[in-house]
């Protein structure tokens, strides 16, 4: 038996049911919402489809950059209501010669720094594990954490979301930040601590954000109510559902990528993304062939 994973959380005790399962297959590249520890030791492979959405994520993020330095939203609404004056009185921001500064620098990461690097930006990313050849190749800055904090006009973070990582970005780190800076999410919401966000916007510690990704509010939903956040009601902001890998192209593969790493499994082999490399599966698997 398979089970397929896409935004659902799968826990340790849903995870003692699966008598019959032999993989988890999760149809997205971040395995936070499975108990990977748990499915390990009842045996239960865990696969993912890693590469998902890199083309999409980058250009997302990218679009939320541009979008918040040169004001899109406040211009359209502007323009509707004929206050186009709204060009000489709305400050906008050149991007070209500006600092991007990339918490994290995997692969979505280095695509956003290549993007970023066509528009003139200064591309500075902090990550333990930083890789050196990208970083050449990409003509990157590696530097500290807080100096990227510190010193970048344009903040975007690139982590998956781990115990270590759940809030990162709270109310000291948004402190370091720069009155004008523009703060990027598309990673994962608790990776920041939602309310201090609220309270740096509203209080003006930094100018903008853009966000993919909430902490407290859930995008898969079935029959949302519109939330009483105080995130709506800012127009420094840009929100956007969780949307930032969507495609037809990337939905597609997705499907594909996922099932292939489930078959394999269950054709006896070891797949291709095995999350949890340390599982001893509850039927021998062999060498993977290609499919």
């Amino acid at each position: 038996m398979v089970l397929a994973v896409v935004s659902a959380k799968v826990g340790a005790d849903f995870i003692d049911k699966l008598e019959d399962c032999r993989v988890i297959a999760r149809y997205g590249s971040g395995t936070d919402n499975i108990d990977v520890a748990a499915a390990t030791a009842r045996g239960i492979v865990v696969t993912n489809v890693p590469d998902f959405c890199l083309t999409e994520m980058a250009d997302h993020t990218m679009a939320l950059l541009l979008g918040l330095a040169r004001k899109l939203l406040v211009m359209d609404r502007c323009t509707r209501t004929g206050e186009w004056q709204a060009r000489v009185h709305q400050r906008l921001r050149r991007v070209h010669g500006k600092r991007l500064g990339l918490v994290g620098f995997g692969r979505i990461a280095q695509a956003v720094a290549e993007r970023a690097k066509s528009f003139g930006l200064e591309v500075h990313a902090f990550d333990p594990f930083l890789d050196p050849q990208a970083v050449a190749q990409l003509e990157v800055t590696p530097t500290s954490f807080d100096e990227v904090l510190r010193a970048s006009d344009f903040i975007s973070l690139h982590v998956p979301l781990t115990k270590s990582t759940f809030h990162l970005i709270g109310e000291d780190q948004f402190r370091l930040m720069r009155p004008n800076a523009v703060f990027i999410n598309t990673a994962r919401g608790a990776v920041v601590d939602e309310q201090a966000l609220v309270r740096a916007l509203s209080e003006r510690w930094i100018a903008a954000a853009g966000l993919d990704v909430y902490e407290s509010l859930s995008m898969f939903d079935p029959a949302p109510t519109l939330p009483s956040h105080p995130l709506f009601r800012m127009e420094n902001v840009i929100l956007t559902p969780h949307c930032g890998g969507c495609s037809e192209e990337s939905l597609e593969e997705l499907m594909q990528e996922g099932a292939r790493q489930a078959v394999s499994v269950l054709k006896g082999e070891w797949p291709q993304h095995c999350v949890n490399t340390d599982v001893v599966p509850r039927r021998q698997l062999l060498a993977r062939s290609h499919i």
